[in-house]
């Protein structure tokens, strides 16, 4: 494991190799055991298989306590499984090709892959994509609906490095920053944080299935940082992730100054349609999140989606919408966006390379279409029935 840059990608915005020598220090854990001497393997065994909850998937769903989250069901819709399962093995066996630097176990994988140069970027923003549209997230969610210890694994490296490495957890000069994650880029703890690339559900997902108070606490630090956003000059993500998150920790925890925020938010900087906070990834989390405390938003919601351009397009939020509507019109939205993945020009050329099964140049692109796909299986069933009925 090397700390130093390779010297051939250095670009003006890439780390010094003293910049990089900052965070060594902050990327290892180590266990004092107390008590007679146990075998390594055993003592291995013990951190690595942890005892971890889970609640059954199709309680999950019943409930809608993580939303429309579909269960894991490869025989109702093969095909979603087997994208997500691949991609998940693509990313891993990357890991082991390419000796990815990382926190634990490879907890960041790199943002873009350049197909001429057939290598992954490892210089400046391009060196590691973190937790942009909220992509750390998406192997927590394939944990909770199927169970899959390889999920799991890869989730808790994820989220260690992203809380413990790459959010802010202490300044005494820009007190502010506190809680918010770092922007991506090949250091992983260098750089101010900033509201367009923080979200905390993979903190809440880790506490919930692990126990681990550290996320918890988090958590809390992460949404008391977006309280403070005063601001809506910056528009679109940096607004939808505080929206989006303070919505979330307010029905988790019932606490009304959560929902004081995002309403104030909401008021001041997005209702109806001001700073595009509605833009992609980002606009989708937040309305689903939003709406579930706000019925103004769940009205704008309907009212746009399919009737305005580029506003409220993903699989997630249109399969919520024919989940409560039944409408046809959104099953076929969501069957077409999945399609469209299938056939997508870098999917293919991804398809025809072993090493990258699944997986395109865009890290945060691939790891968003995922997450959307969990919450779509059974309307891509309800579209595929409405087909053969045809």
């Amino acid at each position: 494991m090397g700390f130093l840059p390779d010297e051939d990608s250095w670009i003006p915005s890439s780390a010094s190799p003293e910049g990089i020598a900052v965070g060594a220090s902050r990327t290892h854990t180590f266990y004092l055991i107390d008590g007679p001497s146990r075998n390594l393997q055993e003592v291995d065994r013990l951190f690595d298989e942890p005892v971890i909850a889970l609640v059954p998937p199709r309680y999950l769903t019943e409930t809608w306590t993580m939303m429309h989250l579909q269960p894991y069901d490869p025989e109702r819709w093969p095909e979603v499984e087997k994208i997500v399962s691949q991609a998940f093995d693509s990313y891993l066996l990357n890991q082991r090709l390419w000796h990815w630097y990382g926190e634990w176990a490879y907890g960041a994988i790199p943002n873009v892959f350049l197909p001429e140069e057939y290598r992954w970027a490892n210089f400046g923003r391009y060196g590691h994509i973190l937790n942009e549209e909220d992509i750390v997230q998406t192997p927590w969610l394939a944990f909770m609906r199927s169970g899959d210890r390889k999920y799991f694994k890869f989730a808790e490296a994820n989220t260690r490095q992203l809380m413990e490495v790459s959010t802010i957890n202490w300044n005494d000069t820009w007190p502010e920053f506190v809680g918010l994650s770092r922007r991506h880029h090949e250091t992983l703890w260098l750089g101010l944080g900033d509201y367009g690339h923080t979200m905390l559900d993979p903190f809440l997902e880790m506490y919930h299935v692990t126990g681990y108070t550290p996320a918890w606490e988090a958590a809390k630090r992460t949404a008391e940082a977006m309280k403070l956003q005063h601001s809506g000059d910056a528009g679109w993500r940096y607004l939808a992730n505080p929206l989006a998150g303070l919505s979330r920790m307010y029905l988790e925890t019932q606490d009304p100054s959560y929902r004081k925020e995002a309403d104030r938010i909401w008021k001041d900087f997005c209702y109806p349609d001001k700073n595009t906070w509605w833009k992609i990834d980002h606009g989708d989390r937040a309305v689903m999140y939003y709406s579930q405390i706000n019925p103004e938003a769940k009205e704008i919601w309907k009212e746009w989606a399919l009737n305005l351009p580029h506003r409220f397009e993903g699989m997630d939020v249109m399969s919520a919408l024919y989940l409560d509507t039944k409408d046809p019109k959104y099953a076929k939205a969501v069957a077409d966006t999945f399609r469209a993945w299938g056939k997508d020009k870098r999917q293919e050329a991804a398809k025809t390379d072993p090493l990258r099964w699944q997986i395109g140049a865009y890290t945060q692109h691939v790891l968003t279409a995922l997450r959307q796909m969990l919450y779509a299986g059974s309307t891509l069933e309800a579209a595929r029935k409405m087909d053969e009925g045809k």
